[in-house]
């Protein structure tokens, strides 16, 4: 039985608020965003700070709300060892934009579409790897290949914003 810290129970019972709030964007929110998101969670419990940052999904154009993500994504978490915990799709709020510290899209296409139907300018997931313009293609229509390659994107630009955020956190054990 693993027992936690008392910051990180806190947290867990809602006691505590994060102090970093962090949105990640993806069309449907059934493959890259809550992908992109569970990955975040995995690099911040690996650095220890996963009970001060609070991470979700959301999509800008649900079509099926409350489904869970697609199944391939699932193999994924399963080869690769990380937990995507109860996701449920969602449509983004327009509320939630100031909300969030920090809200991504996964491509240009979301990009735009929060531009236009949000009024909110938000940067790509990828950015934080210093090649601007790069995104996270859609797999959803594609082979189990494309899901691989979402996965090594999505993982490399999760360890670069987990890197990015741990110098303003506040860490307590």
């Amino acid at each position: 039985m693993m027992l936690l810290s008392r910051s990180k129970l806190a947290y867990k019972l809602g006691l505590v608020k994060p102090q970093v709030r962090l949105l990640v964007l993806c069309m449907e929110n059934m493959c890259r965003s809550p992908l992109a998101a569970a990955l975040i969670i995995d690099e911040l419990k690996r650095q220890g700070a996963d009970h001060v940052v609070s991470v979700k999904s959301a999509g800008v154009s649900v079509s099926m709300v409350g489904s869970r993500p697609d199944p391939r994504v699932y193999r994924l978490a399963h080869e690769h060892d990380f937990v995507l915990c109860s996701h449920r799709s969602k449509q983004v709020l327009p509320e939630e934009f100031s909300e969030y510290d920090l809200v991504l899209a996964v491509d240009k296409q979301v990009q735009d579409r929060v531009a236009k139907e949000y009024r909110y300018q938000v940067p790509l997931f990828l950015d934080c790897l210093g090649e601007e313009g790069l995104e996270i293609p859609d797999p959803y229509y594609g082979n189990a290949s494309g899901f691989d390659d979402v996965y090594h994107l999505s993982k490399q630009g999760a360890v670069a914003i987990t890197n990015m955020l741990l110098p303003q956190l506040k860490l307590t054990s």
